[in-house]
């Protein structure tokens, strides 16, 4: 495993929580190098030591985020009986929800969403093609883009009101998305 370079790292951290701040206030496309490194307190040339554009960074949280939670995608299509892999998966979207709202929400970058949609789209496809032989691909299809879309509103949300545990909140997700096994059997 290769170290990182602690002051690399905490260089691109500056990066990103810079970003995060600006986005809170503008779309990416609007995010200026030089606004950047200001609220970074870094000059353009640290900026272009490690990037091209402020993108990039987007890219950088957007990639980070996909590999902390794909693991929950394999643990909850073959969890393991000591884990609840909704459960740890909200846990850390409500540790980090300010980040996720950005990068997900306010209209930032579907890209994102659609990216997301797209790793886990073929996984649950191929179980729920197993589980249910009789259905056609498209509308298991029209199935998941549904409850996706949902899920991922539900997450923008997720505990603004501070009404629901981590827990239920999980355990609500997990039952809607058995739900959709019923909307199957109806195609």
């Amino acid at each position: 495993m290769k170290k990182i370079d602690t002051r690399v790292q905490y260089t691109k951290e500056m990066f990103h929580r810079a970003l995060l701040n600006l986005m809170e206030t503008k779309p990416i496309n609007k995010i200026t190098i030089k606004e950047l490194c200001e609220a970074a307190s870094l000059n353009r040339g640290t900026f272009y030591l490690h990037y091209t554009e402020p993108q990039d960074i987007l890219y950088e949280i957007e990639d980070s985020f996909i590999e902390e939670n794909m693991s929950f995608l394999t643990n909850y299509l073959f969890p393991k009986h000591d884990t609840d892999p909704m459960g740890i998966m909200f846990s850390n979207l409500l540790k980090k929800q300010d980040i996720y709202r950005t990068i997900i929400g306010k209209g930032n970058d579907a890209a994102f969403s659609e990216k997301l949609k797209n790793l886990v789209k073929p996984t649950v496809l191929k179980d729920w093609e197993r589980d249910n032989p009789n259905c056609k691909k498209e509308d298991l299809e029209f199935v998941f883009d549904f409850v996706f879309a949902g899920s991922i509103r539900l997450i923008l949300g997720l505990n603004q009101d501070g009404d629901l545990s981590m827990k239920e909140f999980a355990h609500r997700l997990d039952r809607l998305g058995h739900y959709s096994q019923l909307a199957i059997q109806e195609f």
